[in-house]
This record gives structure tokens, C-alpha cells and sequence, in this order.
């Protein structure tokens, strides 16, 4: 690239920072109390239930994740700073093409090709990514081959198939995972007409009866 044009992106670059900087001493000086205490005004949170600052913790949870952005962002400036010295700015860091001028103007901080960052970011690209070393440490590498690229047509029984046959112990009658939706599919006609899928006898006395043994 010329110099012209590196120190175009430079002073690009350098603008960017001190814009990306000014958000985060907002983010900073909005909101970003010390404690929560000092965010919510209250002398103390003890007699408060954890729900009823849920909307304040959200806020908070919030401004960090904008912070953790713009900190991120800021380092990939730093890269591309130093990217220019070392003479590499511009080239894709995975083909070694020319990252295009449209790219550039538009986030200047860019290490990737359009066409290296579309697969980098393809989902099929991070579904059979995985790391080198569990080809060499099975039995103790990845187990789940429903998703593995060479095993799509194999038959096998591994930790999927374990996980099924644990699994399918919580569907026997007796066991409800929704009170909200009891339908029958977990708890049988007989054992919902009959105790409703009490375990002991005691648990099927009631208020009622304990009353009448009262003097």
C-alpha cells in the first residue's frame, strides 16, 4: 500500500480511537457507580429481594458488555497501528490477498478479506472446528459425532447416545417436569385419578385430617 493512502488509514484510525475513547469515559461517568449500593441510592440491600433489582442489574450487565465492545475495539486499533509500522496493514491475515479500499473505509481496523471473514464467520465452519488434539486422545476427544464431518454416516454408540438412555428415566410415570403443562405424558391415568403421584402414605394426609385429631 502506499504511504499516502497509510497515512490516510492511520489518521482514520487515530479518529476512530479517540471516538471509540470518548464512549467508553461516557459509559464511565454514566452510571458506572462503584458499588451497587451507591447505583441504586440505598443505605443497604439486605431487606430487598435480589428481583427487585433486576431491572438495575440488567442496566448494569448491560454498560459492562458496551464496555468489554468498545475495549475490544480499541485493541483491534492498536493491532492496525502497529499493522502500518510493520508494513503488513491491508493484507488479509489468512489468504494474504489485498483487503479491498470499500472494506478499509468502512471499518479501517479489518484483518480479513470479505471472503475469508464470510467463511471465518460461516456456521458449518465452527460446527466441525475442533482442535487438533482430540484425534489423537479418544477415547477421551470429542464424543458427539452427530456433528463431526467424517462420522456423518457412521452408526456408533457415544456420549449422545449415553445421554438418551439417562434421559429417558425422567419420562417414567411419577415424574412431572412442568407443573404447568401436566397433559398425562409424564404421570400415568391410574397414578393421577388415584394418588397423584404421591411417594409415601403420609404425604396423602391432609390439613383436613390433621384438624379433626386436634382436642
Amino acid at each position: 500500500m502506499e504511504s499516502q493512502m497509510l497515512l490516510y488509514y492511520k489518521n482514520k484510525l487515530l479518529e476512530e480511537k479517540n471516538r471509540v475513547l470518548e464512549t467508553i469515559d461516557s459509559i464511565l461517568k454514566n452510571g458506572m457507580a462503584e458499588n451497587q449500593r451507591e447505583e441504586v441510592e440505598e443505605l443497604s440491600l439486605i431487606d430487598n429481594h435480589p428481583a427487585d433489582f433486576g431491572s438495575e442489574m440488567f442496566e448494569k450487565e448491560r454498560r459492562y458488555a458496551l464496555l468489554d465492545n468498545e475495549k475490544e475495539i480499541i485493541s483491534r486499533i492498536e493491532n492496525a497501528l502497529s499493522r502500518i509500522e510493520n508494513g503488513s496493514y491491508g493484507k488479509c491475515e489468512i489468504c494474504g490477498s489485498d483487503i479491498p479500499k470499500e472494506r478499509l473505509d468502512f471499518m479501517p481496523y479489518a484483518t480479513t478479506c470479505v471472503e475469508c471473514e464470510s467463511k471465518k464467520a460461516n456456521y458449518k465452519t465452527y460446527k466441525y472446528d475442533r482442535p487438533v488434539e482430540e484425534e489423537v486422545l479418544k477415547p477421551f476427544g470429542r464424543s458427539f459425532m452427530d456433528i463431526s464431518a467424517d462420522m456423518e454416516n457412521d452408526i456408533m454408540y457415544d456420549d449422545e447416545d449415553a445421554w438418551q438412555d439417562v434421559a429417558q428415566y425422567e419420562k417414567r410415570p411419577g415424574i412431572i417436569r412442568n407443573f404447568d403443562d401436566l397433559k398425562g405424558e409424564f404421570t400415568s391415568k391410574s397414578e393421577t385419578k388415584a394418588d397423584g403421584g404421591i411417594v409415601e402414605p403420609t404425604d396423602n394426609i391432609s390439613n383436613e385430617q390433621y384438624r379433626k385429631q386436634l382436642p
